[in-house]
């Protein structure tokens, strides 16, 4: 009897051993099918997102962290055939190509492009540009694999497989054209930054404030107001877009409460923040411009007002008469060497230049004033004895209050001068 119990209780076992054994078989064939299954999807969502809507997107690339980013116009074709456009520093005018492109699954979604493009695969490919400075088996470093990290309608962010650098497809209108884009590209990248103009203002929105220099240069120093250039000043690399900018990276300020990355440009002139909506780029004040040592400020001749014009018109003609040249210009430039109203006023007048010295200051963000101390070289001292009118343009000039305007409120090039006594008296400046 004993016997027979021992034989149906490891009956009984091995059975039980069998249903479990049975079910956890079935669990995991199920649930890899279903992760298959998922997988599988997701890569003909990201297939059918590329290419629908006309397939056409700006890819935001960024090879490393030491260059600027390129903008890549890309239309993708269900063929498994993509057209690329650029224009950057190293491709200098407007160019297309087309290659291949898929879509792999390698422990999740891989966007691959797969025979060489000329255009794009040189910031992965170790020989290029070796002749321009980059190292022989290294090049831009760049990636040409990258890692789906997230897909909507409209945008698709993706990281690079060996750099891992988040970078940004963003959908274009499918009757986008690729060479206009770039051209309007150009024209966005002239209208944010220029190399004369090489300082500008960042404003978080906690009020800590940064010059930002080289935005021209797409690698950007950002030091704080008042701080230390040589261990507070920061780089960060920036991709320019058609509404704006980009860092590659989020800038942080230094208690980290406030991060940034994108900036679009607002219907103000200035940049704000995409992501709080309250940084902002804009230029320095305009009484810090037109004081600053580095720069030169020309006046423009045809639009001077009130009695500027005519004391000009004056000038002009005392030049011709009794020096028998022509008037040129008057500019305002800084004098390094000057220990006392280190300020001129210069002016060229054919062949002959001139300084009249003066004292300029800021009076406020907006305001300046010019005092003229009486002193000027060997030439000015000789074209005031024979052409008095330009004491006179002196007098006008020196003692009273200017207001300064601009019409850009990121890169003012021209500053209006309007005296504060007499609104009708005014002079434009143009930085040179």
């Amino acid at each position: 009897m004993k016997s027979i119990q021992k034989y149906l209780l490891a009956l009984l076992m091995l059975s039980v051993c069998a249903v479990v054994t049975t079910s956890c078989s079935d669990e995991k064939d199920i649930f890899d099918r279903s992760a298959a299954l998922r997988l599988n999807d997701a890569q003909k969502n990201v297939i059918e997102t590329l290419t629908k809507d006309g397939g056409k997107w700006e890819f935001q690339y960024f090879a490393s962290g030491d260059e600027e980013g390129v903008v890549f116009v890309m239309t993708f074709h269900t063929d498994g055939t993509v057209d690329v456009s650029t224009v950057n520093s190293w491709q200098t005018t407007f160019a297309t190509e087309q290659s291949s492109w898929e879509v792999l699954t390698d422990y999740g979604i891989d966007l691959s492009f797969i025979s060489y493009n000329s255009l794009f695969h040189r910031f992965s490919d170790p020989t290029a540009d070796v002749a321009s400075g980059y190292n022989a088996g290294e090049g831009h470093l760049g990636d040409y694999e990258f890692k789906v990290m997230k897909v909507d309608n409209d945008n698709i962010i993706v990281r690079g497989k060996k750099r891992n650098i988040e970078m940004r497809l963003r959908r274009l209108a499918a009757d986008t054209d690729d060479e206009t884009y770039f051209e309007e590209l150009a024209l966005m990248q002239k209208n944010l930054f220029n190399s004369k103009m090489s300082t500008q203002l960042l404003t978080l929105s906690d009020g800590s404030r940064f010059l930002v220099s080289d935005g021209a240069t797409q690698i950007m120093s950002l030091l704080p107001e008042g701080g230390d250039p040589v261990s507070q000043t920061e780089t960060r690399n920036i991709i320019i877009l058609p509404d704006g900018f980009k860092f590659m990276e989020p800038f942080t300020n230094s208690n980290g409460k406030v991060q940034v990355q994108t900036f679009l440009l607002a219907e103000d002139g200035t940049l704000v923040c995409e992501e709080d909506g309250e940084s902002k780029f804009t230029s320095l004040e305009l009484s810090t411009l037109l004081t600053d040592p580095t720069m030169k400020w020309r006046m423009d001749k045809t639009t001077l007002g009130g009695a500027f014009a005519t004391t000009q018109e004056q000038i002009t003609a005392g030049c011709k008469s009794a020096l028998k040249r022509n008037f040129d210009y008057f500019q305002f430039q800084y004098d390094k060497n000057r220990e006392s109203s280190p300020y001129s006023l210069y002016f060229k007048n054919g062949t002959s230049t001139g300084n009249f010295y003066c004292d300029m200051t800021a009076q406020g963000a907006d305001k300046i004033q010019v005092k003229f101390s009486g002193e000027m070289d060997n030439n000015a001292s000789t074209h005031l004895e024979r052409v008095p009118e330009f004491q006179d343009f002196m007098n006008l000039l020196s003692g009273g209050a200017y207001t300064l305007s601009s019409e850009s409120a990121l890169l003012p090039m021209t500053i209006k001068v309007t005296s504060d006594a007499t609104p009708s008296n005014y002079f434009y400046v143009v930085l040179q």
